[in-house]
């Protein structure tokens, strides 16, 4: 749920996503921990954003971040490196 103290909204996992946590292409790898390492995995760098699945022709996966949520890299002209 939504942090006050630290201004995120907490997800399971330990994850603080910021607000507007994927509603533009962006990488958003400073909100993932897993790309916060000395030797990040290929997707930290490809960008990406949240689709309505009702209305997005592209490739797109179930978050796993946010199940209730649809993500796209294609969207935003990238490969799925994530999922």
């Amino acid at each position: 749920g939504w942090s006050a103290t630290r201004g995120c909204l907490e997800v399971p996992g330990g994850a603080c996503l910021p607000p507007g946590f994927g509603t533009s292409c962006e990488t958003w790898a400073g909100a993932m921990p897993e790309c916060s390492v000395a030797s990040p995995p290929s997707w930290c760098m490809s960008e990406w954003c949240y689709v309505k699945s009702s209305a997005c022709l592209r490739p797109m996966a179930e978050s796993a971040l946010l199940p209730d949520l649809q993500h796209s890299y294609a969207t935003c002209g990238y490969l799925d490196d994530y999922t």
